[in-house]
């Protein structure tokens, strides 16, 4: 009641509160992870995803958050692990490619570009990582990321 009300910052303590006292309940894990990224509480919402993926009932989108949370926290492993999960998942593994240039860029392994290479010339992921690719060159601080920022936009 009080997040439909927007006291949301008494609603994420009832979530909290509700999660930790029966943390293999899926709706009240559900229902924490949503509120905590509806209202940018990352710790709420990170505590449902875990409680959901230890249970094996982690929407896929979800996926993200965690994969989000291990390259916050430069933990390679666990970002690895997080993108093998969601490759595994056809709906959204037109997205690894992206997340994988972005892991070898942050963990210092190989060429990011060539990571980008995996989405191909057409279909979902083209336009996706045309884009992270211009994020990636200025990233790398390339002389060329000016040109495919502007051709990203188009």
């Amino acid at each position: 009641m009080a997040a439909l009300q927007g006291a949301n910052e008494q609603a994420s303590a009832r979530y909290a509160a509700a999660l930790a006292a029966a943390p293999a309940d899926q709706g009240i894990a559900t229902q924490a992870m949503r509120h905590g990224v509806i209202t940018s509480n990352w710790g709420l919402a990170l505590d449902g995803a875990r409680a959901l993926e230890r249970q094996n009932a982690l929407p896929i989108d979800a996926r993200f958050l965690l994969a989000a949370e291990a390259f916050r926290a430069h933990d390679w492993r666990a970002a690895r692990a997080q993108i093998d999960a969601i490759e595994r998942d056809q709906s959204i593994g037109f997205t690894v490619p992206v997340l994988r240039a972005w892991l070898a860029f942050g963990a210092h392994e190989g060429d990011p570009l060539a990571a980008l290479s995996a989405a191909g010339a057409n279909g979902p992921a083209a336009g996706y990582a045309a884009e992270h690719r211009a994020l990636l060159l200025v990233a790398l601080g390339r002389p060329e990321a000016q040109a495919e920022m502007l051709a990203a936009a188009r």
